[in-house]
């Protein structure tokens, strides 16, 4: 689970003040998720910011995004810049 951060993000994990800049994460394939933050958060993931970044993802049941990916438990604000 490719990331700009953490690959997995367990429960009683965090990824804070992470920064991304002219960044590029690709996944494919089954659970492939992808993320700048996280590629798959259990636990929490704040603070997290992207300049001029992207992140894509393809195959079965896989997510991508900014912060974190997929399996998200509780997402916290991230204030727009």
């Amino acid at each position: 689970m490719p990331a700009s951060g953490g690959g997995i993000v367990w429960d009683e994990g965090t990824v804070a003040n992470t920064m991304a800049v002219n960044s590029r994460v690709e996944t494919s394939g089954e659970n492939a998720h992808a993320g700048i933050g996280g590629g798959s958060v259990f636990g929490t993931v704040a603070n997290t910011t992207a300049v001029n970044s992207k992140v894509e993802t393809s195959g079965e049941n896989v997510h991508a995004g900014i912060g974190g990916g997929g399996s998200f438990l509780e997402r916290l604000p991230t204030p727009r810049q």
